[in-house]
């Protein structure tokens, strides 16, 4: 046993899971050495719960990356049902990309994007833990939704595909792209970002009339197709030939003047 009357000194050398080791050496004196009976000095050491911060940095896909400003994120137990209280929760990106949740205890946990950016799809739901006082860093990217769109021409009446139509995909009142169908009579406009477009027959190929209308393409079309093969088709387009025709004006000589003529 400890001899009585003394003074002793402590520290703790190892904190239980989930909870901030305490350093600090502690003082402590049993009795005063005149005891005849053993003497019990009862102590209460507290720890404080252990918590460390998820830093959430919100990109897209697109090379180099762009951060990500507005994106809101809850985060939830390790069961992804119930929120985490105690903490600001929900957090929303900054200019730079970023939110934080601070002050968050060790434990596991799940973060998901509960609103997400316009033309970007939703992050999948992302499993963290936090295991450490400093900050752990997660990266969260987005996906920007975006397609081809493919345009098929051809003759509307023996539907041979036509090549040297030319085509522009408007965005309000800007031209965004344009090209010319092939000899399969296809045109396709590459990557084209969520958004509504119109459609316009800039040019139709040689000996044939234009089209005389435009065709609207939505952000739903693109996202559709974005979710699927990646390409929208637009349904075929067709052109009518320019139909010619000859005129005859039948003429005769005329009576008394043979080198004059007149219409018959």
């Amino acid at each position: 046993g400890l001899e009585l009357g003394r003074t002793y000194y402590y520290r703790e050398t190892a904190a239980p899971a989930g909870y901030v080791l305490d350093n600090t050496v502690h003082a402590i004196t049993i009795g005063k050495g005149t005891e005849t009976e053993d003497q019990i000095k009862e102590i209460t050491v507290e720890n404080e719960t252990a918590k460390g911060n998820i830093v959430i940095t919100k990109t897209d896909n697109s090379i180099p990356v762009q951060p990500l400003k507005d994106v809101k994120f809850t985060l939830y137990d390790e069961t992804g049902t119930t929120p985490v209280a105690g903490i600001v929760n929900p957090v929303t990106t900054d200019s730079n990309g970023v939110a934080v949740f601070s002050g968050v205890p060790f434990g596991n946990y799940v973060i998901k994007e509960t609103t997400g950016k316009t033309g970007y799809k939703t992050a999948a739901d992302r499993n963290v833990t936090v295991k450490s006082t400093g900050d752990t860093e997660v990266v969260m990217v987005n996906e920007v939704i975006k397609c081809d769109i493919r345009i098929r021409k051809q003759d509307g009446a023996s539907h041979t595909p036509l090549a040297g139509a030319r085509f522009g995909l408007f965005d309000d009142a800007k031209q965004v792209a344009a090209g010319v169908t092939n000899a399969a009579g296809e045109v396709v406009f590459r990557d084209i970002p969520y958004g509504n477009y119109v459609l316009k027959e800039l040019e139709a190929p040689e000996g044939y009339k234009e089209a005389g209308t435009t065709w609207n393409i939505t952000s739903s079309q693109i996202e559709t197709a974005f979710d699927g093969d990646g390409v929208y088709t637009l349904s075929t387009i067709d052109n009518e030939k320019e139909n010619g025709k000859i005129q005859i004006t039948k003429k005769g000589q005329r009576e008394g003047d043979p080198s004059q003529y007149d219409p018959l």
